[in-house]
């Protein structure tokens, strides 16, 4: 009897034990998530209020003014986060999104784009332009970014600054990307009402488009074979960037 009475304690005292280290774990284990969630939130934090500083000394500085200082890092601690900027009744923000939350900051009058990495900073008019660009201003000091370096489709064939062929040289020589122009159309100025986007014109977007995707899948040698409808003829040497290096290759 005795004997079936100690087991029969021990296992209520095991069962206890086992009891109270489970519960130990769990409040262990929400306490560990805890800590880490409030690093991973101050890490975010950190990030953002470096961002805004940045932000502010550049729209407190005088016009001409800019940077690289400014580098946003991938990870905000372990922590993944996007970058978003907006402009609601003049309010401008930016915020940064981990995990379905949003952390906002408010900032001064800014255009352009927050990205991952280095940004550049200017300061025209008071005005903060994020871009690897300078903005350009008119007699007013009203600011904005040319056509060509705006991050937008302004004459609506489907392309972007870089990517579109009217801010690119023409057949003079070798293409060149040029940021400074403040139109996207190949015409300039563009005619009225402006024609439908058609794949196949012959402009310079072809030719670079055919240069990248040539880089891409190593078919730099058989650009020779392409001739455009103006009796233009595409070879490697028209397959240079700015600094007049074949990015296509031999």
């Amino acid at each position: 009897m005795k004997k079936s009475q100690y087991s029969m304690e021990f296992m209520i005292f095991f069962a206890i034990m086992f009891i109270l280290f489970s519960v130990w774990l769990v409040v262990y284990a929400n306490l560990n998530q805890d800590a880490y969630e409030r690093r991973d939130t101050k890490a975010i934090v950190d990030v953002g209020k470096a961002i805004r500083s940045n932000l502010f000394a550049a729209s407190k500085a005088r016009t001409g003014y800019h940077s690289n200082n400014l580098i946003i890092p991938s990870k905000a601690g372990s922590a993944d986060y996007d970058v978003f900027m907006q402009n609601e009744n003049g309010s401008y923000v930016f915020y940064l999104r981990s995990d379905g939350q949003d952390y906002v900051f408010n900032i001064p009058f800014t255009i352009g784009k927050l990205a991952k990495g280095q940004n550049t900073l200017w300061n025209v008019c008071g005005v903060v332009a994020i871009n690897e660009h300078p903005p350009i201003s008119d007699e007013n000091c009203k600011v904005r970014f040319a056509e060509c370096s705006d991050f937008l489709d302004n004459d609506g064939d489907g392309l972007i600054d870089e990517e579109d062929g009217g801010c690119w040289t023409d057949y003079d020589g070798p293409p060149y990307y040029e940021w400074e122009k403040d139109s996207e159309y190949v015409d300039d100025p563009p005619p009225s009402p402006p024609p439908p986007f058609v794949p196949g014109v012959d402009d310079v977007f072809n030719y670079y488009i055919l240069c990248r995707n040539a880089e891409a899948t190593g078919t730099c040698g058989l650009l020779g074979g392409f001739s455009f409808p103006n009796g233009f003829t595409l070879t490697e040497d028209h397959c240079k960037d700015n600094t007049n290096e074949n990015y296509c290759g031999p």
